[in-house]
């Protein structure tokens, strides 16, 4: 088994390879790195759209009716006051308030968030939740990673680029706010 073998594949590995992307190890993923180079990347993210695999990234699922107690215990912020379709940047905390890691916590529905956190943490973060959960009796703790993709789209366009993709909703969607559609 080669290194570039052993190391962790998004679910866009291949398209990353066909659009001969210029690949590397990363926290224990192959991932993509440049496509185009660097002047003409960072110019089209200021200027029009980028996109990137960012599917690395830790998502750990944490559901059930004191999902947002556990939370509020675990970070310094308020995720219970979040409705569905919102979103904020927190630490998560130690007992003595030191950081584990930072992340994006999202409001999916009344019980269930979805922590978005570092990759190299995402073991880490998995295991302080789920050990801060055995408090609370209607908690779930899951890793949800697993074939999940997630991309960044970022730039003056990139609500141009996703419209035709996710309906003119998009143009609305407000700061710090998601949005879910099927199929």
């Amino acid at each position: 088994m080669t290194a570039e073998t052993a190391l962790r594949k998004t679910p866009l590995h291949a398209k990353h390879l066909e659009l001969k992307a210029r690949m590397a190890p990363f926290v224990g993923w192959h991932m993509p790195v440049q496509f185009a180079g660097i002047t003409g990347e960072y110019e089209a993210v200021r200027t029009d759209v980028g996109v990137f695999d960012v599917s690395h990234m830790g998502q750990v699922s944490v559901s059930g009716d004191d999902a947002a107690a556990l939370l509020e215990e675990l970070l310094p912020a308020e995720p219970g006051k979040l409705k569905t379709g919102q979103m904020l940047y927190s630490v998560l905390c130690t007992e003595h308030g030191g950081i584990v890691d930072d992340m994006i916590v999202y409001r999916v529905r009344r019980d269930v968030f979805l922590l978005v956190v570092n990759a190299s943490r995402t073991e880490v973060d998995l295991q302080w939740v789920e050990r801060a959960s055995a408090g609370f009796s209607e908690v779930k703790v899951d890793l949800a990673t697993v074939n999940s993709a997630i991309l960044a789209v970022q730039g003056p366009q990139s609500e141009n680029l996703l419209a035709p993709l996710l309906g003119e909703e998009i143009r609305s969607l407000p700061y710090y706010s998601f949005m879910q559609k099927s199929g």
